[in-house]
């Protein structure tokens, strides 16, 4: 098995944490696994794409065009500039609240519609899923745990990585304190998406 995932946000939005979190999960299941990133902005409001790749024989941290199995979306916008990496393959999971980023807040940029924004998506990937990531974790302790709803919602779909794994990740990554809110909120969220 080889899965390329993709994340995209903007800074502040816990985007590098989840790529840490999925790689060290992956390599505790026993894969390779790449991380990588690329900072619009390296400030809180600045674009992010963070890459995570894992599997048997993976060696590099960049994902091709058109190259992402999953794309998680943290935000509309910055899921829709995601479009070159994704595909007919490519499963989508994104939070259609706007976050705009310090372009648009400058007037630099107009913030688009997020319906357009999700019919970009839609169109170019294999499936689409929205779900609002921010509203569920601020409902159960923490809008700063967004990033693991996602995940969550992705490991429901497809089973690549156990929970118990990704909790253990939680913890190594995030450290106990930090840890021990974001592993009850993942740990809520699956529970949610269970149907």
């Amino acid at each position: 098995m080889k899965r390329n995932i993709l994340i995209a946000g903007v800074g502040g939005q816990g985007g590098l944490s989840l790529s840490r979190i999925i790689a060290v999960a992956a390599v505790r299941s026993g894969y390779r696994a790449r991380t990588g990133e690329t900072l619009g902005m390296a400030q809180r409001g600045g674009s992010v794409f963070s890459y995570v790749r894992f599997g048997e024989d993976v060696m590099s941290p960049l994902i091709e065009e058109g190259g992402a199995d999953v794309l998680l979306g943290l935000e509309p916008l910055e899921a829709a500039r995601a479009y070159k990496y994704v595909s007919g393959r490519t499963l989508a999971i994104v939070d259609p609240t706007p976050r705009p980023t310090i372009f648009n807040i400058s007037g630099k940029e107009e913030y688009p519609s997020v319906e357009n924004l999700l019919s970009i998506i839609e169109r170019r990937t294999k499936k689409l899923y929205v779900v609002k990531a921010r509203d569920i974790a601020k409902e159960l302790g923490s809008t700063r745990s967004a990033n693991l709803v996602l995940l969550a919602k992705y490991l429901k779909i497809e089973q690549t990585l156990s929970p118990s794994v990704i909790k253990e990740a939680i913890f190594e990554v995030l450290g106990k304190k930090k840890g021990e809110l974001a592993s009850r909120i993942f740990e809520e969220a699956l529970k949610r998406f269970n149907y």
